[in-house]
């Protein structure tokens, strides 16, 4: 999914031509690298990033490739972000037409030492603040009455867990729940709503190797994880034309595919009565555990993680 073959030739259309973009967390790693994309592709690009150097540096970055690029500096937790993200593209490109909320923190620690703060931060950026900036934005595009694309950055975690950063898991469990409920939502408008996930080599990545399986001697790109530019184009392609019928989907691109994520389905279904369900409790737990033999369970879990604070981390 090369972009180099999007272009038919010289003179075709660009992809997002009188396109505004904006991309939160888009200071370093994988939200940078999909600002670039982005403007190289013509979009007018609002870059997110609560470092006011390192978000003037992408910016500039895009300008001076000749792109179109305006700064927004602040966190995504603060109260007046997502209006500002708002207020910016409609009074310096004249719309908004696709969000990606990209902007993410780690604070891993098991239950047993995981403090109400880690908790609540965690889920105030990669929760609340998805949703308070996905509202802001669809509202904009509704009035705008031309649709628009929200893209989610979500993670594997959020269907399968991950020992020693439940808040983390969480987030993301609860960002592909209001993905796929925003999606219906916003449908009869023409605004699509996506999630989308990579392993991505980034510093805060690099980090997390050294608690995750596999030989601590390789490399992130060793163990097939991509660049943040590689990892650019699966977001790009979801907001460009080619993808225009995808809605209410969770997408992941790793070294070599591309793997479309399904909602959770029931595993199995036995009947009981509800009355006397304690008198058949031994042969009932007997089929549960055959059954439950199908599914991986928590059999295929990331190991404890030490405490990591990450901030704007990969999403595993």
């Amino acid at each position: 999914m090369r972009t180099d073959d999007w272009e038919t030739s010289p003179t075709a259309e660009p992809l997002f031509q009188d396109t505004v973009v904006a991309v939160t967390g888009a200071s370093r790693g994988w939200g940078r690298a999909t600002a670039v994309l982005f403007a190289q592709h013509r979009a007018k690009v609002v870059v997110n990033g609560r470092d006011e150097l390192s978000v003037a540096d992408v910016v500039a970055e895009i300008e001076g490739s000749g792109g179109c690029a305006r700064a927004v500096v602040g966190t995504v937790v603060d109260d007046d972000l997502p209006e500002r993200l708002v207020d910016v593209a409609l009074a310096e490109f004249g719309s908004i037409d696709v969000l990606v909320n990209n902007a993410g923190q780690m604070k891993s620690a098991p239950l047993l030492d995981m403090s109400d703060a880690d908790w609540d931060t965690v889920l105030d950026i990669q929760l609340r603040a998805p949703f308070r900036c996905a509202r802001a934005a669809a509202r904009a595009m509704r009035d705008q009455r031309r649709g628009g694309h929200v893209i989610n950055i979500a993670g594997a975690a959020g269907i399968r867990g991950m020992a020693g950063a439940a808040n983390h898991a969480a987030s993301k469990a609860g960002l592909l729940a209001a993905t796929w409920s925003w999606a219906l939502e916003l449908a009869p408008l023409g605004i699509r709503v996506n999630a989308a996930r990579a392993a991505v080599d980034t510093d805060a990545a690099r980090k997390l190797l050294v608690h995750t399986p596999g030989n601590p001697t390789l490399s992130a790109r060793d163990r097939g994880y991509l660049s943040p530019r590689s990892a650019a184009e699966l977001v790009v392609w979801l907001a460009s034309p080619m993808a225009e019928g995808i809605n209410g989907q969770f997408l992941g691109l790793d070294s070599e595919a591309i793997t479309l994520w399904g909602r959770a389905e029931p595993l199995a279904r036995i009947e009981v009565d509800p009355e006397t369900l304690l008198n058949a409790a031994d042969r009932l737990g007997a089929r549960l555990i055959a059954a439950s033999s199908m599914s991986q369970g928590v059999g295929e879990i990331t190991p404890a993680l030490a405490n990591l604070d990450i901030d704007h981390g990969r999403q595993p």
